[in-house]
């Protein structure tokens, strides 16, 4: 996962407590994920504090302590608003110390300061510079009397692979190979082995599941541990009764690495991204907060586990934004495992998992950046980074390659993004690559004849564009500079009982005796556009469009909820019930379940925007629920 896939997840995917009206709790910490959960042996108590709200100018910058009987609030505003920082307990003077981060401006506001808190006050310690640094972790190694530090970016945005070891303000760089480019991952001492452990899934290896360093001061060393259901991670523990390095899994799994082997220590514990662990060794517990669940929502609970079972000690609920500064809480009952309402989403099918993707869109004011797959009987999101909030982009499935490609939309501040993503499975790439211009609504199909990604026209800064490019995976290039004019792209598929790409466009310029939209069909020869004759439903733009096995085009028309077959060269209207009045909607074919996938979409006009799953078969349209 690149460098920009943990950028834009930490600046749109976080979403923290406030009662309805705004107002924080203030007898409990807010709900947050990917805090720091250290025990503190003069305070007594495991100690809470950072973890991301929606915005990082929210971020809070008090200290929670809990005593295993209340929470606490310590007000100590030393550094100001900090995120994606790291931070541990130095076991020879007793206090917390942490290091860089982003302040309130996020990636404009980068840090290279090294604090300390001593229970009740922050103080800021002298430091050697490293130039800045963000999402590293670090942790007290007692026979080195040193931290520490490693991962995350550097200033200039790349993956520090070095090995720091940070003593007294001074920072020693250790030579030899390392675990390289990590992603999420956790990182904690074993006392009695004198090792660091390092859990993490590996950027270069992302289809493998996480991987196991250890450091003992002088070399790392890669173990191989069996699959434990952990491809991604944010923190681990040491739990020094057990002897235990502890790490929780995405199905609430509790692990325990101890040099040898790894074992299920325990179940039924919480199951979110982003959740802190601390470990106290007084109580001889090991605490959780928080986390980050579907559709981003964030947790405010407290689990503590003790004796192999997990208990929930303290819930205030899970929470999600619903405007600036404006949170609510769940209810319990509520389905968060779909789509939320949307249009305008961008989606495709990924031949080689048998899912239909579906990401991003937009709600009212806001633009989404979720990726969800649908596999024909449930909606699973599967990641919180990737690209920015994207709507009316161009999302295609590279059938050579076995990856999806995303290209252009409008992002969040409604300006023309002309980045391009491929989506392989499990993440995210960007791809550098000088490509078309920026656009909004343009179309976009794989040719598989050709192999490759072939894009048309949409509207860009100066207005409506014609123009042709294909992508091999390597480089964008131009084809066709003169396609079809005045046009709105209405539906791009690939006929596969022809072999070619079918388009169609809806004119700006209308029928000056009927007063409706002049459509037209046109196909790509591989060089150019030729114009097929006959006469296209009169429909208006963003409607959904998609081939059906290798029988038929399909069309659904929105305005009046007509559906509409594309074969032996006519367009027959078959059918007249349906998902109903609508705009914005997508849909795709899923070639092995042999249906046509339908999503959201809303009223013109008005507010109102779905997030209903609907397929058609080849004879009706059904509604899954």
């Amino acid at each position: 996962m690149p460098m920009q896939t943990q950028i834009y997840f930490l600046l749109f995917s976080f979403f923290f407590l406030k009662d309805a009206t705004g107002q924080q709790h203030n007898d409990a910490p807010d709900a947050r994920g990917r805090a720091h959960l250290i025990y503190h042996p003069a305070s007594k108590a495991m100690l809470l504090f950072d973890g991301y709200l929606n915005h990082p100018d929210s971020t809070r910058n008090n200290v929670w302590k809990w005593d295993g009987n209340k929470w606490e609030e310590i007000v100590a505003y030393g550094p100001g608003s900090r995120i994606v920082n790291a931070a541990a307990l130095n076991n020879k003077t007793g206090n917390i110390e942490f290091f860089a981060g982003w302040g309130k401006e996020a990636i404009n506001d980068k840090k290279n300061d090294l604090w300390s808190f001593d229970g009740m006050a922050w103080k800021k310690l002298t430091a050697d510079t490293i130039g800045t640094r963000d999402h590293h972790k670090m942790i007290y190694m007692d026979h080195m009397d040193a931290f520490l530090v490693y991962g995350g970016f550097d200033f200039n945005f790349k993956n520090d692979t070095a090995t720091w070891l940070l003593k007294d303000g001074h920072f020693t760089v250790i030579p030899g190979k390392s675990p390289g480019a990590c992603g999420n991952f956790a990182l904690t001492y074993d006392p009695y082995r004198k090792r660091a452990i390092l859990f993490s899934r590996n950027f270069l290896h992302s289809d493998k599941p996480a991987d196991l360093w250890e450091f003992d001061g002088n070399k790392w060393e890669e173990i191989k541990v069996p699959d434990i259901g952990v491809t991604s991670t944010y923190n681990m523990v040491y739990n020094n009764d057990l002897k235990m390095a502890i790490v929780q899994n995405a199905k609430g799994e509790t692990w325990g690495w101890d040099g040898r082997k790894m074992t299920k220590i325990a179940e039924g514990g919480p199951a979110e991204f982003g959740v802190a662990l601390g470990y106290d060794p007084v109580r001889k517990v090991i605490g959780a907060y928080g986390g980050y669940g579907p559709q981003r929502t964030a947790v405010s609970s407290l689990w503590e586990l003790q004796n192999g079972k997990w208990k929930k000690i303290v819930d205030n609920g899970r929470w999600k934004q619903v405007s600036i500064n404006k949170y609510e809480k769940l209810d319990p009952s509520a389905d968060i495992t779909i789509p939320g309402e949307r249009w305008a989403h961008q989606m495709t099918y990924d031949e080689a998992n048998n899912k239909t993707l579906l990401f991003g869109g937009s709600h009212g004011n806001k633009i989404l950046g979720d990726l969800w797959a649908w596999n024909g009987s449930a909606w699973e999101e599967l990641t919180l980074g990737g690209p920015p909030p994207l709507s009316k982009g161009i999302f295609v499935y590279d059938a050579t390659r076995k990856v999806s490609v995303l290209f252009s939309g409008a992002d969040s501040r409604d300006e023309n993004s002309g980045d391009t993503w491929e989506w392989d499975g499990r993440d995210w790439k960007e791809i550098k690559s000088k490509g078309p211009p920026a656009r909004v609504h343009g179309l976009g199909a794989y040719d598989y004849k050709n192999k490759n990604v072939l894009i048309f026209g949409g509207f860009g800064s100066s207005g409506a564009l014609d123009d042709t490019w294909t992508f091999d995976g390597k480089e964008w290039k131009l084809v066709n500079a003169n396609g079809p004019k005045d046009c709105l792209p209405h539906g791009m598929i690939y006929d596969e009982t022809r072999k070619v790409i079918v388009m169609i466009t809806v004119m700006l310029n209308t029928d000056a005796a009927t007063g409706k939209p002049n459509n037209e069909m046109w196909e790509w020869t591989g060089k150019e556009w030729r114009k097929l004759s006959g006469i296209v439903p009169s429909i208006t733009g963003l409607q959904a469009f998609a081939s059906f096995s290798n029988e038929a085009i399909i069309l659904y028309d929105g305005n009046d909820g007509a559906t509409w077959k594309y074969s032996s060269g006519k367009w027959n209207k078959i059918a007249s019930s349906g998902p109903g009045i609508r705009m914005g909607h997508v849909m795709v074919y899923d070639k092995k379940r042999k249906r046509i996938v339908l999503f959201g979409g809303g009223k013109a006009d008005t507010a109102i925007r779905y997030n209903d799953t609907w397929e058609w078969d080849g004879k009706e349209w059904r509604r899954i629920k």
